[in-house]
């Protein structure tokens, strides 16, 4: 009995675990690119290093600051010299100095505190805080080429969806046909090979539906690795709105990527010049050697010493302008770059408006295109009910109505797919 207990209680307290995890292994109904986008975004490896970097910056930064703490250096050295002070003076009434031993020893610690450091530590925040967003911005621009990598497999999926759907209504159109020819050979009207006809371009229909789910399952599990969404070939894909895709300006990761590389070369510059700059500080020494500071005194003493230190290294004024030179043609390196970048993205942007503007006018084309042969496939229906022509005469006609059919779907999806493509290049996606 109570071991019966104890299992219904353990059964209660892991209903909830349970559920979670049956929601969360559920294929989702419907989803849409942006979900797409997100999720592969939030998925992908690279995104862990934004925390990476912060914590490095955090690290950088903390080391930085502890330049203003009390330095603590410890020295310590046995010498043997040649020669030593010696005072040869006899006064008379007052001993003789003791010469010093010519081997000597002295260790002691010193305590200094900057007061005054020509700006070195700020300046050097300021570099770690630029070079931390010259790294997050480097992630964002590798993280940003996955977003066309999902829209080639959404667009896929979306494209041999549509084509599934054409094919469904293009077999319900040929098994009515089919059907009619069935009671026209019933009543002795009709050739059985013309069924035979209509029965193998059947089958060519299945070899195609089967091809297609093929490709959809391949986009759907690629899909599903890249987002870590539960999809598969039963989920709907919600198709984009079509929009205009005039004025679009480009505002790629690439172009922050530059400025603040430039803003980096700046501050690395501000950082040298520190260097050129006095520096102030406080500091206190106690040791313990022979002689002490009474160099009369040929014995082991402790002593102190404190004071105020100033320091200042004019030799990097003889860099002075090599730094200055470099930090300019470092900077017209990175805007060669972004020249560069905004000159092959501009022109692949006017490629891309060329491709939509052409997909536009072939779509006008293929409706008329698909009217004309709907009418010319009417006609063959008709004169293949009458025995006028043969299946083969007919499916000949409902093979070119097909295929404008399929070329307007492919125009379809192939512009919607240009246009969010061009929303990736201008990075406005």
């Amino acid at each position: 009995m109570k071991t019966r207990l104890r299992f219904t209680f353990l059964f209660i307290l892991l209903i909830p675990k349970l559920s979670t995890s049956l929601l969360v292994a559920q294929t989702l109904k419907e989803v849409d690119l942006q979900t797409c986008y997100a999720k592969a975004i939030e998925n992908y490896p690279l995104i862990r290093q934004y925390n990476l970097i912060s914590k490095t910056k955090d690290l950088n930064i903390s080391n930085a600051s502890k330049a203003y703490l009390p330095q603590i250096v410890f020295n310590g050295q046995a010498t043997y010299q040649s020669d030593v002070t010696k005072i040869d003076i006899q006064i008379p009434g007052f001993p003789s100095f003791e010469a010093l031993t010519k081997d000597q020893y002295k260790i002691f610690a010193e305590v200094s505190q900057a007061i005054y450091d020509g700006g070195a530590v700020s300046k050097q925040k300021e570099s770690i805080e630029a070079g931390q967003e010259v790294e997050k911005l480097k992630n964002d621009v590798e993280i940003y080429k996955i977003k066309e990598r999902v829209q080639q497999m959404y667009f896929g999926v979306l494209l041999l969806k549509a084509q599934i759907k054409q094919t469904e209504a293009l077999r319900k159109d040929l098994e009515s046909q089919k059907d009619k020819l069935k009671a026209a050979l019933e009543n002795g009207t009709a050739y059985r090979a013309n069924l035979d006809a209509i029965d193998a371009e059947l089958l060519k229909l299945d070899q195609r539906t089967i091809e297609m789910n093929s490709g959809i399952d391949a986009f759907v599990k690629m899909l599903s690795q890249f987002s870590a969404l539960q999809l598969n070939s039963e989920t709907t894909f919600i198709q984009p709105t079509d929009f205009a895709e005039n004025g679009l300006v480009i505002k790629r990761p690439e172009l922050s990527l530059f400025d603040y590389q430039t803003l980096l070369i700046d501050k690395n510059l501000a950082l040298n010049l520190t260097r050129n700059r006095p520096r102030l500080s406080a500091f206190l020494q106690g040791g313990y050697g022979k002689p002490g500071l009474n160099a009369l005194k040929n014995e082991f003493q402790t002593y102190y010493i404190g004071g105020l230190r100033l320091q200042w290294n004019l030799s990097g004024l003889y860099n002075l302008s090599n730094d200055r030179n470099l930090s300019v043609l470092n900077k017209s390196l990175i805007q060669n770059q972004r020249d560069a970048f905004v000159f092959n993205t501009t022109l692949q942007t006017q490629q891309q408006s060329e491709d939509i503007s052409k997909l536009k006018k072939l779509i006008k084309i293929d409706e008329d295109l698909i009217k004309l042969r709907t009418n010319i496939k009417k006609t063959s229906s008709v004169q293949l009910e009458n025995g006028v022509i043969t299946a083969s005469d007919f499916i000949k006609e409902w093979s070119a109505e097909d295929q404008a059919k399929q070329t307007k779907l492919l125009h379809e999806i192939q512009l919607l797919s240009a246009q969010y493509l061009l929303k990736i290049t201008t990075g406005n996606e």
